[in-house]
Parts: C-alpha cells; sequence; structure tokens
C-alpha cells in the first residue's frame, strides 16, 4: 500500500507488488454472494506521512475524521486526504465518508 517517493518520466514504467484484501464476510453477504468475479482499481493520490502511529498493520485504518484517513504502511502511517472512487471524481476526505462508511481497523489492501 505505501510506497516510497519516485518521480516517474513521461513513459516511464515501474512495477509494484500490491496484496489486496478481501473481507471474508463476503461470502455471506447477500448483496454481493452473488458475484463470481470483481476487479479492483485504485488510483495514486497525494498523500502525507501520519504521525503518532509506530505499530500499525499495513492497511489498516488507524485513525478516521473529516480531514482524512490515517492508514499504517511498512514505516508508519499514510494521511490521506483526497479520494478517487472507481467511476466517481476525486473528492475530499469529508465528501468521501458521507458515501463511505470508514472506521479505525477497517483494511485497505
Amino acid at each position: 500500500f505505501c510506497y516510497k517517493k519516485q518521480t516517474l518520466l513521461p513513459d516511464e514504467k515501474s512495477t509494484y507488488s500490491i496484496t489486496i484484501y478481501i473481507d471474508p464476510k463476503m461470502i455471506s453477504d447477500s448483496k454481493v454472494n452473488y458475484m463470481k468475479n470483481m476487479s479492483i482499481s485504485y488510483t495514486i493520490l497525494d498523500s502525507k506521512k501520519a504521525s503518532g502511529f509506530a505499530n500499525i498493520e499495513p492497511g489498516s485504518v488507524a485513525e478516521v475524521d473529516t480531514d482524512g484517513v490515517s492508514i499504517g504502511c511498512m514505516d508508519g502511517a499514510v494521511r490521506v486526504e483526497k479520494f478517487k472512487p472507481e467511476g466517481a471524481g476525486k473528492m475530499s476526505a469529508k465528501e468521501f465518508l458521507e458515501h463511505y462508511r470508514i472506521e479505525p481497523g477497517a483494511r485497505f489492501g
């Protein structure tokens, strides 16, 4: 989920590994148990290092407020203040949290 900052030149490519966590409770969720395939999309947005989070599991939500979401990564946590859900435009944390329920302990993956 978290990478060291890299600047890529036009047409330059880079490869990253990523682990996607799918909550096992989805299997028994009647809203999605008909699904046979799942497409996952993400956009890398600007974020900054969050302070005060030393031992947070990577991908775990450490803190949520209307200014942003702090998510654990390999060397602490990042603070995400802008989101871009698939099929939607960029939005502030406040706008995002009006549509999506995220609580500390949830997992991004």
